[in-house]
């Protein structure tokens, strides 16, 4: 094994130097991914029936970019510099609608189903329009179990910047209304792979993939005046679509370790903190990002983002580019050549007659350079995207076409909008921001299931200003919705930790246990 590390290294090196033709005064250039060379403008032009060329592009990255072209920002601004796009106010003005139903950003749209219309001609724009849905969405059916056969990752509950092992999240928070418990509680909540649990999310996916090879989506969900993440810098180059709220970014100019690799992510290993000349130097982006606002991130730069006085939801979409890197490809298609040639298994060791060890690495360099070719590396990136592909776009379209209202209902919606439970943890899974609310009577409370159910956890920045508007509801004669919720306690209005969100998280508490029924 020590012999086969040595000739693939070497062989490695040597090869990217003399048949690629990279200097090695400049090692960190194969470090970039291989997408430069043909993957990330897209995929090969085709010809149509008059013989003009026509290139797929991307509707999102379109309106990312807005007047910069696609050439121009892989030219200029990709695995070079960060770069902010800022779409925050009236995105595409001049396409409103007259009708009463259209929303400003960052407001909760009239019509929560999923406009299959809209999101292929306009995707980036409704996903932020559904924004909030996006939100509840995740919020509701995020896996809480292992289902390795559907692919689907569970939520990462974090409390003070602290990862929350799930089982202990489940026991602390109950198996009902689990992440809305976890959020009343303070937790700022990361999904990953949310484009397989939210179908605007996964038609966003499915759009860039006509730019990048393979692109999926964490979320991240962060309660009032907290950070979800310390200080790091990651493997991969993202763009971050800011859905609701506010934050605070900071990408700091200094980056520590160009084009890392999964192992070199500084940040996010003890062993390999972010240099403290990198936090304490200037930065190239320092700005709040706002709904509709886009920010473009390069491997390596160090980042860091707060939230304002509310809460901040947004999407990272991610392009695992530490994959496709000239340096990796070569690395995996040289190792794979020479564990297949029978000469280069013997033993180079004890090196006692360099000359026939001289013949013997001239004879694996001319099979490296018949075998390893630019159509060869494309192929090798390929597959390994195709893999990602071949799970996960099959379940992106299945949640997508399960999303079209029929008759005007989402079908996964269909089976429980005619239950007339008030109380208990189905009743809950159905309230929204517009749900009305009245105190439950004492029969409606014995009726309910507390199996899987704990008691309610509340901030403790919001608990009582929370427990004094839910005290209104004792006279049993007081019907409120929860948008309205802030009319039974001015405090609510003033406390910086109380938001929305907040509120439909304690509605959805205090139904599923009984405490507060749904107005039917």
């Amino acid at each position: 094994m020590f012999r086969i590390g040595v000739v693939v290294l070497f062989v490695s090196i040597f090869f990217v130097k003399s048949i690629i033709g990279f200097r090695m005064t400049r090692p960190l250039q194969r470090r970039q991914s291989v997408g430069q060379m043909f993957v990330s403008r897209g995929p090969p032009a085709s010809s149509s029936t008059d013989g003009a060329s026509t290139t797929k592009s991307s509707k999102v990255l379109q309106s990312i970019l807005g007047e910069m072209s696609t050439d121009e920002f892989f030219d200029k601004i990709w695995q070079k510099q960060p770069k902010i796009v800022s779409r925050s106010v009236g995105i595409k003005k001049e396409e409103e609608e007259d009708d009463d139903d259209k929303n400003k950003v960052g407001e909760k749209p009239k019509d929560p189903s999923f406009d299959a219309k809209k999101m292929k001609t306009q995707p980036l724009e409704e996903t932020i329009r559904q924004a909030w849905n996006v939100l509840t969405e995740l919020m509701q059916r995020a896996p809480l179990l292992d289902r390795n056969e559907e692919n689907l990752e569970l939520p990462v509950v974090m409390m003070d910047g602290n990862v929350q092992r799930l089982e202990d999240v489940m026991e602390r928070y109950g198996t009902t209304q689990t992440l809305f418990s976890a959020y009343l509680d303070g937790c700022s909540i990361v999904q990953n792979h949310a484009d397989l649990i939210s179908p605007w999310i996964a038609a966003l996916c499915l759009d860039l993939q006509s730019i990048f090879p393979y692109v999926f989506a964490q979320t991240y969900l962060t309660p009032p005046l907290s950070q979800t993440l310390n200080p790091h810098a990651d493997d991969r180059d993202v763009i971050v679509i800011q859905l609701l709220g506010q934050k605070e970014w900071s990408v700091y100019q200094d980056v520590p370790i160009p084009y890392p690799y999964p192992h070199e992510q500084v940040g996010k290993r003890p062993d390999l903190p972010v240099p403290p000349q990198v936090l304490n130097g200037p930065t190239s982006i320092s700005k709040t990002l706002r709904p509709g606002d886009v920010l473009y991130i390069p491997r390596g730069h160090v980042h860091q983002a707060f939230s304002s006085d509310d809460l901040s939801l947004h999407i990272t979409i991610a392009t695992a580019t530490f994959d496709w890197t000239l340096g990796a490809t070569v690395h995996r298609l040289t190792q794979a050549i020479l564990m297949q040639d029978m000469e280069s298994r013997k033993s180079m060791l004890p090196l006692h007659n360099r000359e026939q060890a001289q013949k013997q690495l001239d004879r694996a360099m001319d099979i490296l350079k018949r075998e390893i070719t630019l159509e060869e590396l494309e192929r090798n990136v390929m597959f390994r995207t195709e893999r990602h592909l071949q799970m996960d776009d099959p379940l992106r379209r299945s949640l997508i076409q399960e999303s079209i209202p029929m008759g005007g209902i989402p079908i996964q919606q269909q089976s429980s909008s005619s239950t007339t439970e008030c109380v208990g943890p189905q009743a809950a899974s159905r309230v929204t921001w517009n749900t009305v609310l009245r105190a439950a009577t004492a029969e409606e409370k014995e009726s309910v299931d507390l199996s899987g159910q704990v008691g309610m956890c509340i901030r403790e920045d919001t608990k009582a200003d929370i427990l004094a508007a839910a005290s209104r509801f004792k006279d049993g004669n007081n019907s409120t919705p929860v948008s309205e919720l802030r009319s039974l306690n001015a405090d609510l209005n003033t406390n910086p930790f109380v938001c929305d969100l907040t509120l439909l998280a304690f509605a959805r508490q205090a139904v599923s246990l009984g405490a507060l029924a749904v107005v039917t």
